[in-house]
């Protein structure tokens, strides 16, 4: 038999009654929490540098910082040591001094003025030489329409010569002129130089004559074939007086050398009819003197 009081309920197995139960100890658990630090708190906590090698670090970039410094100072002491030796080298030594100079574009005369007048400093360095100096002193010279001078590293210099193209000769009543069509008169001599037509011309040197020269130059030079080979002789006083002689014994007042095409036209035509003098200055009103 049963000693359960009256009425009390039998329940499943032997647990045990509810008051028999030990509590939980809350001190051990407060202890758990609070002993026990998150991991990453941890790890930082640990991390931090001592003031030893924070000073040490420190002193270390500050070296490194004074090395570079050091060594840019040094680097820049030896370029400008650099470029002091190469500045002397190549402005005071002899090394790269002036040996040799070369003509081209001139024949032997010329080139012997070319030489005369530029006067090239020998042993002077390249550097220091004044070749816009020499190029105007050769383009004195009257054979010479252009020069340029150039330096031919490491010791020589090249002048190219651009010689004047002659385009007719003129005689000064002792001597011929070679002249070319800027009305320059140049290579005097005593022949008549072969190949070339004779102009009638001033010889002087005032502006007006060298126009009058070019003008000439511009007629004698701009004939088409079939009237040059009727003109014996071109002369030219001033710019705006040019005349031609005929092989007749014809003249022909031309006037400028403007509208070259139109007065040649009017001239063959004009020629057809028998006359001692034409006047084609003006194309536009001709005029035939008998």
């Amino acid at each position: 038999m049963s000693n359960r009081p009256p009425g009390a309920r039998q329940t499943g197995g032997s647990r045990q009654p509810a008051a028999s139960r030990k509590p939980a100890n809350p001190r051990t658990r407060v202890r758990s929490r609070a002993g026990t630090a998150p991991a990453a708190t941890q790890r930082t906590a640990g991390a931090r540098p001592r003031p030893a090698k924070v000073a040490e670090r420190r002193v270390a970039r500050s070296r490194r910082r004074i090395l570079r410094r050091a060594l840019a100072g040094f680097a820049g002491i030896v370029a400008l040591a650099a470029m002091g030796a190469l500045v002397w080298l190549v402005g005071w030594s002899d090394v790269l001094a002036l040996e040799q100079v070369h003509v081209t574009g001139a024949d032997a005369s010329v080139e012997t003025d070319v030489l005369a007048v530029a006067a090239p400093p020998i042993g002077e360095p390249l550097v220091r030489i004044d070749t816009a100096a020499m190029a105007v002193a050769v383009r004195g010279l009257p054979e010479v329409a252009d020069v340029s001078v150039t330096r031919s590293w490491p010791r020589a210099l090249t002048i190219s010569v651009e010689p004047r193209t002659p385009a007719a000769v003129i005689s000064d009543g002792s001597s011929w002129w070679q002249v070319d069509g800027d009305g320059v008169l140049f290579g005097n001599g005593r022949e008549q130089p072969a190949g070339l037509p004779v102009l009638e011309a001033p010889t002087g040197d005032t502006i007006e004559e060298v126009a009058a020269r070019a003008a000439g130059v511009a007629v004698l030079t701009g004939l088409p074939g079939d009237l040059a080979e009727l003109v014996v002789a071109v002369t030219a006083e001033t710019e705006a007086s040019v005349e031609l002689t005929l092989d007749g014994g014809a003249t022909v007042r031309w006037g400028t050398a403007d509208q070259m095409d139109d007065k040649s036209d009017v001239l063959l035509a004009l020629l057809a009819e028998e006359a001692t003098h034409y006047d084609v200055s003006a194309p536009a009103k001709p005029a035939i003197r008998p």
